[in-house]
C-alpha cells in the first residue's frame, strides 16, 4: 500500500492500516506526534463540512 492507493472512502481507516505496515520504530515516530489523533480530528471536520453544505438537486433542462 502507498499513498496513491488510500481510496476515496474509509481513507482514515485505510491510512491506519498504512502507518501498521511502518515498523515499530516509526510508529513510535507517529505515536509521539499524535498522528491518529490528528486524522480523527480532520475526519470529525470533513464529516461536519459535508453536514453543513447544502444540498441541491441539479437537474437537466435539455
Amino acid at each position: 500500500m502507498n499513498l496513491c492507493n488510500l481510496g476515496q472512502k474509509d481513507i482514515k481507516d485505510n491510512l491506519a492500516n498504512y502507518v501498521q505496515s511502518f515498523s515499530r520504530d516509526a510508529r513510535e515516530i507517529f505515536g509521539h506526534f499524535n498522528f491518529s489523533e490528528f486524522v480523527g480530528q480532520l475526519d470529525n471536520a470533513n464529516q461536519r463540512r459535508r453536514q453543513s453544505q447544502p444540498r441541491c438537486c441539479a437537474t437537466r433542462i435539455t
